[in-house]
């Protein structure tokens, strides 16, 4: 009662058949948990990293960069934001001092994030970028936002410098 040669086919083709199920089932459950980016967090993240930079003040911020830029005295009064501080730095053309402090307060910040900070006087059609970072993600960029903040810097207690227009973008 033995089914020889056919009984050979019926178990090939019912273990290419398991496998094959195997395989789907395996494609489907790895490839419902992959991560979209969410525009709520993105924007979040961007909000949040200008917010800290327009109300935290230069002493209350503990980084080695604002340490030896005190030391250095190129930081006179630290009553001023970070991002008033920024903008004293650009309107000297110290751009590698503004760069160093946003990197240092851009640290918390996620690392598979891409981030831009720009400067642009009111009134003016150029936009600088001060500082970049690149993300750590291998993945190519889905979702880009940007916030934008109007700041001033008040110097002497009665030199105004600006408005300029802070504006911080994120790609996730």
């Amino acid at each position: 009662m033995t089914l020889g040669k056919r009984g050979a086919y019926f178990f090939v083709i019912d273990a290419f058949i398991a496998a094959a199920i195997l395989s789907f089932t395996l494609v489907l459950i790895f490839n419902l948990f992959i991560e979209q980016p969410s525009s709520e967090q993105s924007f979040t993240y961007a909000h949040d990293y200008i917010n800290f930079l327009s109300t935290t003040e230069v002493r209350d911020f503990r980084h080695a960069v604002i340490d030896e830029l005190i030391s250095e005295g190129q930081i006179t009064e630290v009553r001023h934001t970070l991002a008033e501080q920024v903008i004293i730095f650009f309107n000297q053309t110290e751009i590698l001092n503004a760069t160093n402090l946003l990197a240092a307060a851009a640290e918390s910040l996620p690392a598979t994030l891409d981030i831009n900070v720009s400067l642009k006087k009111s009134g003016s059609a150029t936009q600088t970028v001060i500082f970049e970072q690149e993300g750590s993600s291998e993945l190519i960029p889905q979702l880009h936002l940007a916030a934008r903040s109007v700041e001033y810097a008040l110097i002497n207690q009665t030199d105004i410098i600006g408005p300029y227009v802070i504006q911080v973008e994120v790609w996730t």
